[in-house]
């Protein structure tokens, strides 16, 4: 007895389907013993062998990285906390300077 693997009307591959067969001798119409390649993610039988009809895109399906972990979501928040208070401290500044200089032309 052989695995034979079955295939529908399209030649796709019936994964639940394989039967065994006896290994001489004719086997139903839709089942060949042919095996199938490895990897194969969307097997199709033609012209007596099996082809590989997926595509790259199903092959390697794009897989997000993981989002960042609490500890480097603390550490980007305080990097942006510092950088804002730097930036606050420079506006405070620009701001005292400008006052001074109103106040020294008597503007103010």
């Amino acid at each position: 007895m052989k695995l034979a693997h079955a295939y529908n009307e399209a030649g796709e591959w019936m994964p639940g389907f394989d039967a065994l067969f006896p290994e001489k001798g004719k086997i139903p119409h839709g089942f060949t013993f042919a095996e199938i390649p490895q990897p194969c993610w969307r097997p199709v039988f033609m012209n007596g062998k099996w082809v590989e009809t997926a595509t790259e895109e199903e092959k390697n399906p794009f897989i997000p990285s993981p989002p960042p972990s609490i500890e480097e979501q603390l550490a980007e928040k305080d990097r942006e906390i510092r950088r804002l208070q730097a930036q606050n401290e420079q506006i405070n500044a620009d701001i005292a300077g400008l006052m001074d200089a109103l106040i020294e032309s008597g503007v103010l």
